[in-house]
């Protein structure tokens, strides 16, 4: 249990094979050149479930994780209910979303500017179920081609 009465769970690797590094290097170009398997993370909290796939773009030393202001972090939560659906806010965290048509029931896109890292973020629904696609880039790193086409077509192989 955490701090805020998550429940851990196990994570299997498996849990996140999808999208395979193959399809992230193709979709993402020279930025993901150097994917690394996925970091798993999955907990509970009054029926919402999460489970949080961080594939590191750089290499990552031995027992460290990896570092969010340079991955690709697939995020998929799932609500009990429409009720819980609504709690959530969506689109969260989102500095200026934008509508995306033809993901899921719903979905929003946009470009978080921080101070040292960007976020190119796809968020989507379908059912009782949100995903979360963000692609976080340092700073100094140029803007993708194309950002909203890629993590839509991530999310679509998720």
């Amino acid at each position: 249990m955490t701090h805020d009465g998550r429940t851990v769970l196990p994570a299997p690797r498996e849990d996140c094979a999808r999208p395979a590094l193959q399809e992230i290097q193709q979709l993402l170009g020279p930025v993901a050149e150097g994917v690394q398997e996925a970091d798993v993370q999955a907990s509970t909290k009054d029926g919402v479930a999460e489970r949080v796939c961080t594939f590191a773009l750089a290499p990552v030393g031995a027992g460290q994780a990896p570092d969010t202001g340079n991955a690709l972090i697939i995020a998929r939560t799932t609500v009990p209910d429409q009720a819980a659906l609504d709690k959530l806010g969506l689109p969260r965290l989102m500095m200026a979303p934008v509508s995306v048509p033809g993901v899921g029931t719903a979905a929003w896109y946009s470009v978080n500017r921080l101070s040292g890292t960007t976020e190119y973020v796809l968020e989507a629904v379908d059912g009782l179920s949100v995903l979360r696609v963000t692609l976080a880039l340092p700073a100094d790193v140029g803007e993708p081609e194309n950002a909203s086409g890629q993590l839509a077509e991530l999310a679509r192989h998720s």
